[in-house]
């Protein structure tokens, strides 16, 4: 099975499948398209398009080739690898929890918009200072509802290991990256929401991509900027006003 993946350092998409994969011992070779943008904007530019192009039908990664079949979309690769593998336990054993576990990655997989456009994965840079205060109220209406999500799931599901369902489920894979924002831009969280962040650090997967992130020459301007200056760069920093296809 080859996973083709977009820059370590942006896509948290490809980041989804990689780690439910790695976490649980799945065997794949990993490809990655380097994601190289139009001067200093978000855009790709077109020879990064034209690769994404010919790996996916999508044009989008990550996508997962098995005997000759493309699997394209995150959750749907995720999905493929929990009826592949079923020894793996991807999904919770119980029906009612694995009902609530593919309700909140679907949640994940659909939704958090507002989150995504002001907070950008860049798991290879962290703020300086706590960025709560400069976030708009949809963008904190976005992390509290991720906050209320962990803490029902460790509350209900969680005695049996560190992870929203106890052992480690594709739902931790679906908000990893969500995780990995919340430690790079310093957000207030509960002390459930808080604990369960450490959790998906201290993965030794965890470790493993934002050192591979870290070493990548892929930039994209100004998601770094805004990471390193997040006060000064965050009120012209609006994926609605960009044009073309952007990274998120």
């Amino acid at each position: 099975m080859i996973l083709t993946i977009g820059s370590r350092s942006y896509s948290s998409w490809s980041m989804r499948p990689w780690l439910a994969a790695r976490q649980t011992d799945i065997p794949i070779v990993v490809k990655s398209i380097p994601f190289r943008c139009e001067g200093t904007t978000r855009v790709l530019d077109q020879a990064t398009q034209d690769a994404l192009a010919v790996a996916s039908p999508s044009s989008l990664v990550p996508v997962l080739e098995v005997n000759g079949v493309r699997i394209w979309d995150s959750l749907a690769i995720c999905e493929f690898l929990a009826e592949s593998f079923p020894e793996r336990n991807l999904w919770p054993a119980h029906t009612h929890e694995r009902a609530v576990a593919r309700s909140v990655s679907a949640e994940m997989h659909s939704g958090f918009s507002s989150l995504r456009a002001y907070l950008p994965f860049c798991p290879k840079e962290q703020v300086d200072d706590p960025v709560d205060a400069f976030l708009p109220e949809q963008v904190r209406l976005d992390i509290r509802r991720i906050d209320d999500i962990w803490s029902e799931c460790r509350s209900k599901f969680g005695a049996r290991g560190r992870f929203l369902f106890g052992p480690f489920s594709i739902a931790d894979a679906m908000f990893a990256p969500v995780a990995i924002r919340f430690s790079t831009y310093r957000i207030g969280l509960s002390n459930v929401a808080r604990e369960y962040v450490q959790t998906i650090l201290d993965l030794q997967a965890t470790g493993t991509w934002i050192e591979d992130a870290r070493s990548e020459s892929d930039r994209i301007v100004p998601i770094d900027e805004l990471v390193r200056d997040f006060k000064r760069h965050v009120v012209g920093f609006r994926t609605t006003e960009l044009a073309g296809r952007t990274v998120q």
